[in-house]
């Protein structure tokens, strides 16, 4: 049988309830039919199975007699039950289900008005390249104002090694090598000090950069994964 016919129930009317009676009066269990006959409406499978009994025991010659079921049901409407009510939903989820949906919203009017909006596209480059600029900038300022306190370092402790007195005519006229060599290595060990500063910096801009990507897709999941429940709730 049919899962909807299952649940199907027929107006209990004179043909339905005679049905029952005669079918009753001939079964073995006659309780099983005479307890739906003061009800409103029976349900399919008992009509079917007071047709049939009424046939099978009324019928001659092979179960000829009887009633007819489309006998039986002329006049007669058709009802299903009311489907069970929904589960109220999670308050928790519902709120965190709209907040993901405002901020999905949101992300993709702002990917919508990129193109459309050359005002905001514009001051959005800007303020990209300002910011590089500036990075740039205060890189290229410490850069040179580190290498020239270590080259004046350098420079000064090369002539303090070079000139013992300041009375020495000899340490006068000697070339002043010595210090130009030690101001040059105090200058390049500060761009490289810097330069390594600078790739530990960029390093770890990369790494929150990804783990920012990596946690947004971990989220965008979650979100889906409960739409679906708030759905099927």
């Amino acid at each position: 049988m049919d899962a909807s016919n299952a649940t199907l129930r027929v107006e209990a009317t004179e043909s339905v309830r005679e049905a029952l009676s005669r079918a009753a009066s001939c079964s073995s269990q006659p309780q099983a039919f005479l307890e739906h006959a003061g009800s409103p409406t029976v349900p399919w499978k008992v009509v079917l199975a007071a047709v049939r009994e009424a046939r099978r025991a009324e019928g001659e010659g092979g179960g000829e007699g009887g009633p007819w079921l489309q006998g039986v049901l002329r006049g007669a409407s058709g009802s299903y039950p009311p489907p069970p009510a929904k589960p109220p939903r999670n308050p928790e989820l519902v709120k965190r289900l709209e907040r993901i949906k405002a901020d999905l919203e949101r992300k993709k009017y702002e990917e919508m008005i990129r193109d459309v909006d050359p005002q905001a596209a514009s001051s959005r480059s800007e303020y990209e390249y300002m910011s590089a600029y500036r990075d740039q900038l205060g890189l290229g300022l410490n850069t040179v104002v580190v290498m020239a306190t270590l080259f004046a370092f350098g420079y000064a402790l090369g002539l303090k090694l070079t000139r013992p007195g300041t009375d020495d005519k000899y340490a006068e006229e000697e070339p002043r090598v010595v210090p130009l060599c030690c101001g040059l290595v105090g200058a390049l060990s500060g761009m490289v000090i810097e330069t390594f500063l600078f790739m530990i910096r960029c390093g770890r801009r990369d790494r929150a950069a990804a783990m920012g990507e990596e946690n947004e897709k971990l989220v965008r999941q979650p979100a889906r994964q409960t739409g679906g429940k708030l759905k099927e709730q």
